[in-house]
């Protein structure tokens, strides 16, 4: 590889690239200091991931992500609340505000 290196025929991108492959094929977890793994980082990656992001002065790319993130998130929860909003228990809240809004028509028809 060194010599490789030396005569031009092999990048430091290209050795890295060769590493990962044979991890990825012998199912081995590469360090985090030979790259990020999105699909398997855990929040300390994510940690991390900030942090560097921060350290390096990654303005742009920290506004992004988090504009990109907040757009998933909500949509997971909107999906979330509908999902138990189907469910047929009602919560307290639920039953004194309607309870409430009962009392309110019956004094609306009063008056």
């Amino acid at each position: 590889m060194s010599d490789a290196l030396a005569k031009g025929n092999l990048s430091p991108e290209g050795v890295l690239g060769i590493v990962e492959h044979v991890a990825k094929e012998l199912k081995k977890p590469m360090p985090a200091s030979f790259g990020f793994d999105p699909a398997g980082c855990t929040v300390q990656d994510c940690e991390l991931l900030a942090s560097a992001m921060f350290a390096a002065g990654k303005f742009a790319e920290m506004k992004f992500l988090v504009d990109r993130l907040g757009k998933m998130v909500a949509a997971v929860e909107k999906a979330r609340e509908k999902a138990q909003s189907t469910l047929p228990i009602e919560t307290a809240a639920a039953k004194v505000a309607r309870e409430q809004a009962k009392a309110e028509r019956k004094l609306a028809k009063v008056s």
